[in-house]
Formats: structure tokens, sequence, C-alpha cells
């Protein structure tokens, strides 16, 4: 099969090339082959100790519950499962939603990082924590630098995120 695929795109090339005097680039590839940083299972892990206990059970992504809280931490696990390149109906079928629930869940995250203060700390906690526990030692220090510089860019809104949130 592989073969016959190959002589195709051979013959092609050449019949283009005598028809337009060059010969065209053909990709043949179907799908969009790429490998994840992590599997969803371990983004989901990561998230474990920010979901709310209702009952004296932990709630997990995947529940339907609209609390707040779990809500606000659906709406980033999309965000950051969707930024990975995951496809919206892989992200949909993990979460037991549709795909479009996942455009929403992207959509509402992008609007309540513009609107919430206290979901943007959400967030930062989060995506700290997942900086923390994946990325090796030997890697923080150059996150830590790109942390700094960013920072720096950034100067009016993070620290008053940070102390607003720290003192309450």
């Amino acid at each position: 099969m592989q073969s016959e695929k190959v002589k195709m795109i051979q013959e092609f090339q050449e019949k283009f090339n005598e028809k337009f005097g060059y010969f065209p680039v053909v990709v043949a590839a179907r799908k969009k082959e790429s490998a994840y940083i992590m599997s969803l299972d371990e983004l989901e892990s990561y998230f474990e100790p920010f979901l709310p206990k209702r009952f004296n059970k932990t709630l997990s992504i995947k529940d339907r519950g609209r609390y707040r809280e779990l809500v606000d931490l659906r709406f980033i696990f999309g965000y950051l499962a969707r930024a990975m390149g995951y496809p919206l109906v892989t992200i949909g079928e993990y979460t037991e939603k549709h795909h479009s629930s996942i455009i929403h869940h992207i959509e509402a995250f992008k609007n309540m990082m513009e609107t919430s203060d206290s979901f943007r700390y959400l967030y930062i906690k989060v995506f700290n924590h997942i900086k923390e526990k994946y990325i090796p030692y030997d890697e923080l220090s150059a996150m830590a630098y790109f942390n700094k510089v960013w920072n720096e860019s950034q100067p009016g809104v993070l620290p008053r995120l940070f102390n607003e949130q720290d003192q309450a």
C-alpha cells in the first residue's frame, strides 16, 4: 500500500513538472500526528489539590455539578488541554461532554481571565502547581528567569493580584 502511494505521488509530480515546470510538494498525511506534552489523565491529576469536596467526597473534573469552584476548574482544564493540542472531540470524550461544551469552556476561560481577579489567581495557582510538579528541577531555573522577565513586563497586573489574594 505504501509503495503504491509513493508511486502515485511520483507520477503526479512528474506530470505536474511537465505541465508547469516545477515539482510540487505533496503532503500525503491524512491525520496530524502529534506527541502531547502529557496525557489528559495526568493533566487531571494535577487538578486534584484544587477540586472541591462535597459530602466528604472529592469531586472530579468529569462530575456534572455546577459548583462555581468546579466550573472554573473545568474551564481551566479545557483551555490547558486545548493549548496542549488535544482536539475538541477528544477533550469532550474525556470529560464526558459534547465538543461544543469544550468550545464554551475555552471561550468562558478567556472571558473570565479578562474580567475576574479571583479566576486569574486560581489559574495562576493551578498553572504554577503543574509547572512545579511536571517540570524537572534543572528546568525550573530557566522557567524562573522566564517568569522574572514576564513579570517585569507586566508590572501592574500580577503583583497587585498576588498581594490582594495573599492578604485575604
